[in-house]
């Protein structure tokens, strides 16, 4: 255990002083300019420059909300409360989040999920889950690409069943090695098709906590045609 929380603690340390400095020096440097050299710039440098400082500022947000939620799982930190969600609220919650990103990419978001599909999960977990894998559809999918979002039940003989959900996009995929360092639990981030930040911790997130919750991940991508999520939770006992 000792040596897990070292290893945890290492990842962490890497992370501060490593992946969260791009944004940092986005903020302060176009912030600089903006400061000391404002009345010789022309609107459009302006807006650009603000633009820039938005996105980075969002990409931090992003990232160091994982980064919290990381450590506090790592120590036993989040509380684990399974509850009946509806799964097309919660996947719709995340899309309006992230309307931003998708209007400026003119992604094209195909959803088929019926309104009454409910899952038995963690509220926290699964909202942390479903924003995390459309975010990342959407940080490597190139402009004017398809995110397609599915869920099906799978029912078992005993009454019960599972839910199985599918976020596939038609991104510039993952390499084999990426694939393997996010099954072996190590952090893996590239940047998106427009420099979009990361920290590698979103995936290694999803993965702990669909676990968490009894469900099962599968990854499928070929590189340069996109990737595939398919994730299976229990269903909603009514």
């Amino acid at each position: 255990k000792l040596k897990d929380l070292n290893a945890s603690k290492d990842k962490l340390f890497s992370l501060i002083s490593h992946d969260l400095r791009s944004p940092f020096n986005s903020l302060l440097g176009f912030s600089e300019i903006l400061t000391t050299e404002y009345d010789t710039l022309t609107n459009e440098e302006i807006k650009e420059y603000l633009n820039v400082i938005y996105e980075a500022s969002k990409n931090l947000y992003s990232m160091t909300n994982n980064l919290l939620q990381y450590s506090r799982f790592q120590i036993g930190r989040i509380e684990f409360n399974p509850v009946s969600l509806n799964l097309k609220k919660v996947i719709n919650n995340a899309l309006k989040m992230l309307k931003g990103s998708i209007i400026k990419k003119q992604l094209n978001i195909i959803q088929h999920v019926e309104v009454d599909d409910e899952v038995f999960a963690d509220a926290d977990m699964l909202n942390s889950i479903i924003q995390n894998l459309i975010s990342n559809a959407i940080k490597f999918t190139n402009k004017g690409g398809d995110i397609k979002i599915f869920a099906k039940l799978i029912p078992f003989f005993d009454s019960s069943g599972e839910i199985e959900i599918i976020i596939e996009d038609t991104g510039i995929g993952i390499s084999k090695s990426g694939l393997d360092k996010i099954f072996s639990n190590q952090m893996f981030s590239t940047p998106g098709t427009e420099r979009e930040y990361g920290t590698g911790l979103g995936l290694l997130l999803v993965k702990e906590f669909i676990e968490r919750n009894s469900g099962r991940i599968k990854i499928s991508s070929k590189v340069h045609h996109g990737t595939t999520f398919t994730f299976n939770l229990p269903v909603s006992q009514k």
